[in-house]
């Protein structure tokens, strides 16, 4: 039953990753799109079994954590309900519960695997990780080389301006994922914990995983996801803060001279394909340096907003299914959030807000069992500051996943005896 669960956790993530494009590719194909039905239901199916499994009952900060969660959102439906606008409230309230039920599969799935297990657990998401770039990178030329097949991958209507470098006219790389941010975030996230591994000692005999590495940066780079980029360096710099100060300095130095040097190799790749390449690089950076891009404006915007509008949706938020450009679904004027945090206040309240992150403050302590995980917390803080990825399942599943792996990486240190059992939980 454990292995049954752990391959249909792995099933979930992957659909998570490639939702997006499966998507493009039915519709392409003429046929129904069955994918996030696919999801829901399994995501329903492996926290059922979890919660026997991992027998929540005994894992105190789980337990009220997810209780926390679920009165939240039950209080977040009945404001839903009472303001007549249901549909929206169990639209978003499905959201927000998704990456719940996948914590509790989590646990169930993998807190009582043998070290030799956790290592084959690591193996294989490595191993899916490189499929996952390799795809990307692949992708990615095929968009370069065949505009027209690859706006045809990226989307079967009009392609969103958040796919184009900013002043720019041609596509950052994105698929599989949902978008440049989308991809951005599961690349950088892979990062660190391949980083994690490592800094901690694992790992270091694979050839591979330092191609794997390599890779990683190249594509993350070739996004141009500010906000992944600011994940990663946040996330790599309080890895190696906790160590001598001569390895913190060593270990930063290497990530950013191989940094230099992987980006000199994406911008070569750029330069092949668009003989315009770097004018719309430089012209991208003087954008950005001087605060004059329409996306960072845009955040600077979402803030003041925020400010000025505290006293319509400090108690409980605005009116269900205005918040966010999935509210586009429900209506035609909606309450924008670059920000995660804002999205949930302005969706929420503050009230709902405090025990609803209280929960998953409760229900991520229960998975954590090494420092290298604070990387992983803090850098998708860093980034949840400027997407509001509150709305995107996918993106904190994927999140929990690696958060998760960093933290039973710690457990296959060689000094572990291999017949011995994780900590975990």
């Amino acid at each position: 039953m454990t292995i049954l669960l752990r391959t249909l956790v792995f099933m979930v993530v992957l659909l998570a990753v490639l939702g997006q494009f499966l998507k493009t590719l039915a519709t392409l194909a003429g046929v129904s799109n069955v994918v996030p039905t696919v999801r829901d239901l399994t995501l329903i199916v492996i926290a059922f079994v979890g919660l026997i499994a991992g027998n929540v009952v005994k894992s105190q900060r789980l337990l009220v954590g997810t209780g926390l969660v679920v009165l939240s959102l039950f209080i977040y439906l009945l404001i839903a309900f009472v303001e007549d606008n249901a549909i929206a409230g169990l639209y978003f309230a499905r959201t927000y519960i998704l990456p719940l039920f996948f914590a509790v599969a989590l646990h169930g799935a993998l807190r009582q695997q043998t070290i030799p297990e956790i290592r084959k657990t690591i193996q294989f998401a490595l191993g899916m990780s490189l499929i996952i770039v390799v795809s990307a990178l692949g992708l990615y030329i095929v968009t370069l080389i065949y505009p027209t097949l690859g706006a045809t991958l990226i989307s079967t209507g009009e392609i969103q301006s958040a796919w184009y470098i900013s002043g720019g006219t041609w596509l950052r790389m994105g698929l599989p994922a949902t978008g440049p941010n989308s991809l951005g975030l599961i690349l950088g996230l892979n990062i660190l914990l391949i980083l994690s591994l490592l800094d901690s000692g694992q790992q270091t005999q694979n050839k591979w995983i330092v191609t794997l590495l390599g890779l990683s940066v190249i594509g993350l780079i070739l996004t141009f996801s500010r906000s992944s980029w600011l994940m990663v360096m946040a996330g790599t710099l309080l890895l190696y803060v906790s160590r001598s100060k001569r390895e913190a300095i060593k270990g930063i130095a290497v990530f950013i001279m191989v940094t230099v040097v992987l980006s000199s190799v994406a911008l070569g790749i750029l330069a092949l394909t668009d003989a315009t390449a770097f004018d719309q690089i430089k012209l991208w950076l003087e954008l950005n340096l001087s605060g004059a891009d329409p996306s960072l404006q845009g955040h600077f915007v979402s803030f003041q907003d925020a400010w000025d509008q505290l006293d319509k949706y400090y108690l409980h938020g605005f009116p269900k299914g205005t918040v966010g450009p999935k509210a586009l679904s429900f209506t035609n004027k909606i309450h924008n959030a670059e920000s995660s945090p804002l999205a949930l206040l302005y969706d929420m309240g503050l009230p709902l807000t405090m025990a609803f992150m209280a929960g998953w403050a409760l229900i991520l302590a229960e998975f954590y069992i090494t420092r290298a995980q604070w990387a992983v917390l803090f850098g998708f803080i860093v980034c949840t500051q400027f997407l509001p990825y509150i709305f995107e399942a996918d993106s904190q599943i994927y999140f929990l996943f690696i958060y998760v792996l960093v933290g039973l990486g710690a457990k296959t240190d060689v000094s572990v005896p291999l017949t011995g059992r994780s900590q975990y939980a």
